[in-house]
């Protein structure tokens, strides 16, 4: 497990530059038809920058748009969870004297008091789960940024990483 662990940057940059090296390809090759010596000289470097921007931009693009409404959505949550219970309470105790069932006695503003009791819990005394959650975070984007890094250099160096792939397979 903590080998996986070690290893999941170098799987990430491998994901990353198996998936952008088809962008690459072609906007390398765009490059080389430039008439600019440039261009033809860093088309390579070019591909790659122009590809990591890119992606860079969908992700902001993806972020920007999701992030907002799903705090929204949490908040929206959270504020109308109280309401949600009443309703729900409402439902039941109408059903039962529809029917005429009494399944289970219960006290409305108990139950609403209890609920708001545990939503008021969330706080400091929490901390440790809070910061193992930080911490996973944080050990995700470092093993996605090293990722990124490892999937450059591949893309750099992908021709020598195939003959060595080759040389390897070809000793088995």
């Amino acid at each position: 497990r903590t080998i996986l662990k070690s290893l999941s940057p170098f799987f990430i940059g491998f994901v990353l530059a198996y998936i952008l090296n088809m962008p690459c390809k072609q906007i390398d090759a765009v490059c080389r038809k430039s008439k600019y010596r440039f261009i033809n000289n860093k088309s390579k470097a070019i591909s790659i920058i122009s590809v990591y921007v890119l992606m860079v931009l969908a992700i902001y693009v993806a972020v920007s748009a999701v992030v907002p409404a799903l705090y929204r959505n949490v908040v929206d949550l959270y504020n109308n969870v109280p309401t949600y219970i009443e309703e729900f309470l409402t439902a039941v105790e109408s059903w039962q004297k529809a029917y005429n069932i009494e399944i289970f006695e219960f006290n409305g503003a108990s139950i609403t008091k209890a609920f708001n009791t545990i939503l008021g819990k969330f706080d400091i005394a929490e901390f440790s789960k809070y910061a193992k959650g930080v911490i996973g975070v944080t050990s995700g984007v470092i093993n996605v940024l090293i990722g990124i890094i490892i999937s450059v250099y591949m893309l750099i160096d992908k021709e020598k990483i195939k003959a060595s792939v080759r040389r390897i397979l070809l000793l088995i």
